[in-house]
Parts: C-alpha cells; sequence; structure tokens
C-alpha cells in the first residue's frame, strides 16, 4: 500500500500542475487531479469511519462492562459475550471493507500518476518536435525552394501549394496539388515539368 502524507500528496500535484500549465492537455491534468482530491477524501471518509465504529464499540463495552456485576449469572454473561463478539465480528468487517475501498482507492491514485507521467513524456516529446523537426523540415524546404525558385504556401494543409517563378520573362506559375487525388511520384514530375 502507498502511504504518502497530504503534504507529499498536494506537493506532487502542485509538480503536475506546474509541469502541464501550458499544455494543452491541462483540462485532462485537472481533471485527474479532481478525481485525486475526490479519493483523498473518501479515503479519509472511509478511515474516519473505522475511527469512529472503533470508539462506538469502545464505548458500548465500556457501557455494557459497567452495567456488569459480579452475580451475572454463566448463561447471561455468556449472552453478553456473544454479543460483544458478534459486534466485534461486524465492526471487523465494516473495517474490512473500508481497508479495501482505501487499497483501491490508492491503485486508482498510482494509475494517475502514471497516466500524468505517460503525458509529461508525450508533452516532452510533441515539444521536441514542434521545435526541432517542424524547423528543420521548413528550412530544407526553404533551401529547396530558393534553388528551384519555389515559393511554397505553408498554410495549406490540404493540399502541396505554392508557385514557381523562373525569370522575368516565364512569370509566376502557381500550383496546388492534392495529395488525396495524387500520388507523390505524379506531385514530384509536375514540379520538374514546371520548372
Amino acid at each position: 500500500a502507498i502511504n504518502m502524507s497530504l503534504a507529499e500528496t498536494q506537493e506532487v500535484l502542485r509538480e503536475a500542475i506546474k509541469v502541464f500549465q501550458a499544455s494543452d492537455d491541462l483540462q485532462a491534468i485537472q481533471e485527474i487531479n479532481r478525481a485525486f482530491a475526490e479519493k483523498e477524501n473518501e479515503i479519509e471518509v472511509h478511515r474516519t469511519d473505522a475511527r469512529a465504529l472503533i470508539h462506538e464499540l469502545t464505548k458500548k463495552i465500556e457501557d455494557e462492562t459497567s452495567k456488569i456485576t459480579p452475580c451475572v449469572s454463566d448463561d447471561e454473561h455468556q449472552r453478553k459475550l456473544e454479543e460483544l463478539e458478534n459486534d466485534k465480528f461486524i465492526t471487523a468487517k465494516r473495517c474490512n471493507g473500508a481497508e479495501q475501498a482505501v487499497h483501491d482507492l490508492e491503485v486508482k491514485i498510482q494509475q494517475a500518476k502514471l497516466q500524468i507521467k505517460r503525458l509529461q513524456e508525450e508533452k516532452q516529446h510533441v515539444h521536441q518536435e514542434t521545435t526541432v523537426e517542424v524547423p528543420k523540415i521548413k528550412h530544407a524546404l526553404s533551401l529547396y525552394g530558393s534553388i528551384a525558385h519555389i515559393k511554397w504556401d505553408y498554410d495549406s494543409e490540404e493540399s502541396v501549394k505554392g508557385y514557381i517563378t523562373r525569370d522575368k520573362t516565364d512569370g509566376v506559375r502557381p500550383f496546388s496539388l492534392s495529395p488525396r487525388d495524387h500520388t507523390p511520384y505524379f506531385i514530384t514530375n509536375h514540379l520538374w515539368d514546371l520548372l
């Protein structure tokens, strides 16, 4: 079982919030944090219930013990003993149920921590791609475009689009080809034909 103080749990949550404040996954993390807080509250309620049951039984035993007189018959004594044993059994059963609920909540908390870690790794991967790979590809395309006099339309997400300028006499030759309608081989050959 995971034994973590409230302060440690809050620190983990603060760390997770710091990591994901600028991320698109902030809403998912906030939902995980809310679920995490709800589960912690449920754990505390179960612990409080178990304490209350123990306190209630202890009080009951003390009350019953104070009522017992030394002149109680063996049958009466046996009946009281059986009642107390029955109460003890019921309380133990409730405590076991509460402990199982606490265990289940701790498993969910562990799963939430693993999900937070996975999201952090995914965020780092996306950051790597957007800050390193995309600019590298744009630079390569720009370089190829400068050599071939191709100006790419980077805003066009649905098609390969742009225009070619050769010299003053040829003018501007626009192109727009859909990757859904044409193969990469066809698009390449068409651009070479325009050059």
